[in-house]
């Protein structure tokens, strides 16, 4: 594509802001609802405003701290399905342990041990220290919360 009908396009697809500008859509999406996220940069300063198209707004620093609270939900919800897939599989062996004529089945010991050992390695990783503290500007040691 061209650079001038990128440029066409981008107009004619694109959104526009309170204040007339482009909002361009952005490579990563909106934390409420998944939506393709759009930026400009609003007021004398330039400041960064991220909305969707159903009409989530965020400021860069609102946006980062949902990011990071999805990002968070989202290994809490891999660690309680991880948590769940331990509790079948050793329903499921002992159930087949529990009839002799059953076949051995050494996958489901294999399933398991690569199963706990996910679940610790995502255990530590949610454990660990979390995001870098925001720092407030022009200060070294004051942290904004």
């Amino acid at each position: 594509m061209e650079p001038d009908e990128h440029e066409a396009l981008r107009r004619a697809l694109g959104r526009t802001g309170a204040e007339g500008g482009p909002w361009v859509p952005v490579d990563f999406g909106c934390p409420d609802c998944r939506g393709v996220l759009y930026v400009a940069a609003l007021g004398k300063r330039g400041w960064l405003s991220f909305r969707c198209r159903i009409g989530h707004a965020f400021a860069g620093d609102t946006l980062l701290a949902a990011k990071e609270n999805q990002l968070e939900k989202a290994l809490w919800d891999s660690l309680e399905v991880l948590d769940e897939l331990v509790q079948l599989y050793q329903v499921l062996d002992g159930r087949r342990r529990a009839n002799p004529t059953a076949p051995a089945d050494p996958e489901y010991d294999r399933r398991i041990a690569r199963a706990l050992k996910h679940r610790r390695q995502l255990r530590r990783l949610i454990d660990g220290e979390g995001p870098a503290p925001v720092r407030a500007r022009g200060s070294n040691d004051e942290e904004v919360s």
